[in-house]
């Protein structure tokens, strides 16, 4: 069971323990996991370990000592490894960045469109249209993902549910979301198609403004507070598929070689499977 770096820092390490002890008791009662087969990993162990793997065969190759930086939905962490051997790895340093993940450029999402459409029908979309909310957020964090930069695309599509909006709208604000939205600071950055919802590229990036500028920042400090050059960077998590938080890093750190492995949100999960038979790989210093 792999759980966020905060979480062994935030709590006293006895309620750390104590909590391991009830959840596997109730795995061990509930789902017929033993005691023993249950291990407590962090994520960013877990993700350094994948990396251990995999900078045996990573192309460009990696250096010894480099960084990880795990950018997930909510938070993200940063920490640098080193490696001992082909088995084993020291981590010089973690840090958690804070509440500044991927969810972050969700969440000014969602402000504009209250903005444009009022608490009411936002409310209501999450209360009485729930899946179809959950939909909105699914389909924008899949949108997000697309390359904006390398194709000169000047504006992104999401997949919205207009018809209901449009609804919503009449009942709470009187007129459709078409109308409110020519009405809105907006009208010249976003407007709606059918079910399709158009976001112009800049206004995109605006979104991702805090929660990049937050992860750069936090990369820097690492940088001048560790010893020996560090050359290359890996992005690991969901939202390490970001081509706009990519593409900040590059620019930010032009003389450091930034590696996005496949599946940068899978490497926690293969690395706590690695952890699973390997417990004693990371040699921590804390």
């Amino acid at each position: 069971m792999t759980v966020p770096r905060q979480l062994f820092y935030r709590f006293p390490r006895q309620n750390i323990v104590r909590s391991r002890s009830v959840v596997t008791g109730a795995l061990s009662n509930n789902a017929g996991i033993s005691r023993k087969q249950l291990l407590i990993a962090k994520e960013p162990e877990a993700a350094s370990i994948y990396c251990l793997y995999k900078s045996m065969t990573a192309k460009p190759k990696l250096d010894k000592k480099y960084m990880v930086v795990d950018v997930g939905g909510g938070t993200f962490d940063v920490s640098v490894n080193e490696v001992l051997d082909k088995n084993h790895l020291r981590q010089l340093c973690s840090t958690s960045g804070g509440p500044y993940g991927g969810t972050t450029v969700d969440e000014h999402f969602l402000k504009i469109l209250t903005e444009i459409v009022g608490q009411d029908v936002i409310q209501s979309l999450k209360l009485t249209h729930s899946g179809s909310y959950l939909e909105l957020v699914r389909d924008f964090d899949c949108a997000k993902r697309v390359k904006l930069t390398k194709h000169k695309r000047k504006t992104l599509n999401c997949t919205f549910p207009g018809t209901l909006f449009n609804r919503l709208c009449n009942r709470y604000c009187q007129c459709p979301f078409e109308q409110l939205i020519k009405e809105s600071r907006h009208k010249d950055n976003i407007s709606i198609a059918g079910d399709m919802l158009r976001i112009e590229k800049e206004t995109m990036y605006s979104f991702f403004a805090l929660s990049v500028h937050k992860i750069v920042k936090e990369i820097e400090r690492v940088f001048r507070n560790v010893d020996g050059e560090i050359k290359n960077v890996l992005l690991i998590g969901g939202f390490a598929e970001s081509e706009i938080l990519q593409d900040k890093i590059s620019k930010s750190f032009p003389e450091k070689v930034l590696v996005v492995f496949e599946e940068p949100d899978l490497i926690v999960l293969k690395g706590a499977v690695l952890f699973g038979h390997q417990q004693h790989i990371i040699d921590r210093i804390i």
